[in-house]
């Protein structure tokens, strides 16, 4: 098994990839949305062990971009010096691209800048597009503007949904606890739609449903007016492990799980299959637990 040491504020484990994951995102061209932090950084730093061709990584944050990109090139001369490591022919070559996904001309320049560095690639294209960047409320319907939920849907859902249809391998990233909501609901349903109407084209579409995982995702979450929420729940606190939340998501996509949960609690997963088996009482537990919420 080849293993990467990689280490952040965020998280002290190592990345370990087994080398048949990594043998399916060698040689790739990859676009990695909200790589700058949070699960887009243990991402990153998990592909870059892979070896692809190219890695793009794109985020708000330039300069955290470019430290991400210091830190794969650095992760990626390890493995490749690494004894039980595959050995590459080429070095890895990593780009940064800034872009902000609430802004539909900043992705747009995204599509073609990513298109533009992809042509060196072996097949001249973006070879797996990963939609990992996206934000979360922290309101009510009634409390939210819709202006609020416009920029939500912009950045977790119309964002994905633009792109040139100029790859092989698509994964979008959901959010457990929110199996239930309307953005979500959206992304997996059009990603049903997706596989299927794409299944004989040779493109493959995954969607990603992690639970609570350790990073800055409340922190960066915004309120019904617009403003940031600014606090660490403490369920993300005591989240799962970014590094490993990252690997099993790598190895699932290779392995071919099209729709799958991950670091989700029991709660979690009982819920999905109540959600099938029993909804109508699931939709009752859910509404004591909102009217539980709004009395506190």
């Amino acid at each position: 098994m080849g293993a990467t040491s990689s280490k952040n504020a965020q998280d002290t484990h190592e990345i370990h990839l087994p080398n048949a994951t990594q043998e399916q995102y060698q040689n790739k061209a990859i676009l990695l949305t909200g790589a700058s932090r949070g699960l887009g950084w243990s991402l990153a730093h998990a592909l870059a062990s892979c070896h692809p061709s190219l890695l793009i990584l794109s985020g708000r944050d330039k300069e955290a971009l470019e430290s991400v990109k210091a830190e794969c090139l650095q992760i990626a001369t390890h493995t490749q010096t690494t004894q039980d490591a595959p050995q590459y022919d080429e070095r890895i070559r990593v780009e940064c691209l800034q872009c902000d996904l609430s802004d539909k001309s900043s992705v747009e320049n995204l599509a073609t800048s990513s298109l533009q560095l992809a042509k060196s690639s072996p097949l001249a294209t973006i070879d797996i597009l990963i939609n990992n960047g996206g934000i979360s409320s922290r309101s009510s319907f009634l409390e939210t503007r819709l202006e609020v939920d416009e920029r939500l849907m912009q950045v977790n859902f119309l964002s994905g949904a633009g792109w040139p249809r100029l790859w092989f391998r698509v994964w979008w990233r959901s959010a457990g606890v929110g199996l239930f909501g309307l953005v979500q609901f959206r992304a997996r349903g059009y990603c049903e739609a997706l596989r299927a109407e794409l299944a004989s084209s040779n493109v493959s579409v995954h969607v990603v449903s992690p639970g609570y995982i350790r990073t800055n995702l409340s922190m960066s979450a915004v309120m019904g007016d617009g403003k940031a929420y600014s606090k660490m729940d403490e369920t993300t606190a005591n989240g799962a492990d970014p590094n490993r939340v990252a690997c099993e998501i790598l190895t699932s996509v290779a392995n071919n799980k099209s729709d799958f949960v991950v670091a989700a609690t029991f709660s979690a997963r009982a819920a999905l299959w109540l959600k099938f088996l029993a909804p109508r009482f699931l939709e009752g537990q859910l509404m004591k637990r909102f009217e539980k919420g709004r009395l506190e």
